[in-house]
């Protein structure tokens, strides 16, 4: 049960689907919502390769954050079907979670956390209450790990959040042979930064560029994303003229964007997870991080390919990222050869999944 469909969730659900087939178990993926309007996804849902649907209810928004979806839909369908292992998403305070977490009539039912910065703490006792009633969590990486084991107890079980490196790897090798693909989006021969992420405050886009619009070199940042702080990104962006606001990209484009970048650039306030920095890794990218990137300690080694700073400091975002100029184009190249060998040893799909389910059946047999 999750909150909506992306990329992201498509994919892992299509992989984690086939795994769990190989063992004899069917797989059924609920979403509480078809998508969010501040969320540009394009899926077709003939294409998911699994079992899934889209429950009954409605979605409150709640300004720029996850909206709230009242989706008794998503109860009824749980109690119908009586699965053996209930993975709740999306967020805690949805109501069909914490419903699913008192009668939901499964075997076992999993909490799926991926966030280590929790926002709202004035409910604080409820959510634990919550996840008091969970017999078990599923988390990503190790500081959703280090959080869930502050708010209860229980086994926790490693999900990697893999993306399709069939995309991000091959996809984007094979552009990257292209060698007329830099002209055809308006670049030279200078290192070029590339930034996906939502114009908001969450991301740090303001701070960092004033950080370091004074370092001098042949660079772009190419910054692609639509949101709410475009107007105020405009106005910082109009005096650094190495800056390029891209707008939101469709899948297709930003893989050229990746296979033409050199680095990248993710130095948010506020960073539950950040799937990017793997898309990054698969794409051959050395990568500069702000401490508050959640999946920091599985896509980092610093010193081998990238940085990571505290996102409270701009004088160490202004020299990392001096640093980063300073290397060149083939020092960066370097640097990303480290990335894409971290991605095959951490974030390879079939063997994410097959690990997460082999652990899932240890743990909580059948």
């Amino acid at each position: 049960m999750v909150n909506i469909p992306s990329g992201y969730r498509v994919h892992q659900f299509r992989v984690l689907s086939a795994c769990l087939l190989d063992e004899g178990i069917r797989f059924r993926a609920m979403f509480m919502a078809k998508g969010r309007k501040d969320r540009l996804w394009r899926y077709r849902r003939h294409e998911f390769g699994f079992e899934h649907a889209f429950t009954r209810g409605v979605s409150i928004r709640m300004g720029d954050r996850q909206p709230l979806h009242v989706s008794p839909g998503a109860w009824v369908e749980t109690v119908r079907s009586a699965p053996e292992w209930l993975l709740l998403g999306g967020s805690w305070y949805q109501p069909a979670v914490m419903i699913s977490t008192v009668y939901s009539g499964t075997a076992h039912n999993l909490f799926w956390n991926e966030s280590w910065q929790e926002r709202v703490t004035r409910f604080s006792a409820l959510r634990h209450l919550v996840l008091a009633r969970c017999d078990g969590f599923v988390v990503p990486g190790e500081r959703a790990e280090s959080w869930t084991l502050t708010q209860a107890t229980g086994p926790i079980l490693r999900l990697p959040n893999f993306v399709d490196e069939s995309l991000f790897g091959d996809r984007v090798d094979e552009e990257r042979r292209r060698a007329d693909i830099r002209g055809e989006l308006g670049f030279g021969e200078e290192i070029i930064f590339a930034w996906p992420a939502r114009l908001n405050q969450d991301k740090g886009i303001v701070p960092f560029l004033k950080a370091v619009r004074d370092i001098d070199g042949d660079y772009s940042i190419a910054i692609a994303g639509e949101g709410p702080q475009r107007d105020e990104i405009e106005r910082v962006a109009a005096m650094m003229p190495r800056v390029r606001l891209l707008g939101h990209l469709w899948p297709e484009d930003l893989l050229r964007l990746y296979a033409v970048a050199d680095a990248l650039l993710l130095p948010s306030l506020f960073e539950p997870f950040g799937f990017v920095a793997v898309e990054a890794l698969w794409a051959r990218l050395p990568l500069l991080l702000s401490d508050r990137v959640g999946a920091a300690p599985e896509v980092m080694i610093e010193g081998e390919n990238g940085w990571i700073v505290p996102a409270s400091d701009p004088a160490a975002a202004s020299s990392a990222f001096e640093e980063m100029v300073g290397l060149g184009r083939a020092g960066l190249s370097e640097m990303g050869e480290r990335s894409r060998t971290i991605a095959e040893e951490r974030f390879a799909s079939e063997a994410s999944a097959r690990g997460f389910v082999a652990r899932l059946l240890e743990v909580f047999p059948s």
